[in-house]
């Protein structure tokens, strides 16, 4: 794949974040559903990194992730927070539908782990019901360890992750 562009999602204008909404939205429920645009307003700029891939212009994967302590309503980073003084949390990572496995998700997790992984504990959750067995073993491929369970509801279940700094 060439003409890969990584972008700071706090840079973008409207119309790209309509694109990562978009794209988040066609996701679920492997990511969180958002609100709507301003939501996604408010997760980037709260997050302590936020990245967009584009291909010939166009939003072709995007990550948000957070710092501890950040006032983030979200049960899973709340798990990590109470556990860890110092981590980053993976809330979301979405590849547009038909670029899967195209590296392009790996693009994203070789930026964090060079420029936090060094120093610090990455973290993360996967459903596993229902189950994202694609995201687990992408996960594992980066050297993510499952640390924990926890059932959220009765359609609602995710395996915590963790990958220690280098």
């Amino acid at each position: 794949m060439q003409n890969i562009e990584l972008e700071d999602l706090k840079s973008l204008t409207n119309s790209d974040l309509g694109e990562v909404y978009d794209l988040n939205q066609s996701l679920t429920p492997k990511l969180g559903s958002l609100l709507n645009t301003q939501h996604l307003e408010r997760l980037i700029e709260m997050s302590d990194c936020s990245k967009a891939l584009k291909i010939k212009g166009k939003i072709a994967a995007f990550m948000i992730c957070f710092r501890e302590n950040t006032p983030y309503e979200s049960r899973n980073y709340h798990y990590f927070n109470e556990k860890h003084d110092q981590f980053l949390y993976v809330d979301r990572i979405g590849v547009l539908k038909g670029l899967e496995n195209n590296g392009l998700g790996t693009i994203l997790y070789k930026y964090i782990i060079e420029n936090f992984g060094k120093n610090l504990k990455l973290c993360a959750e996967i459903n596993i019901k229902p189950m994202n067995k694609a995201s687990i073993l992408f996960h594992e491929k980066h050297d993510f360890k499952r640390v924990s369970e926890k059932l959220l509801n009765e359609n609602y279940k995710v395996v915590y992750m963790e990958r220690n700094a280098n």
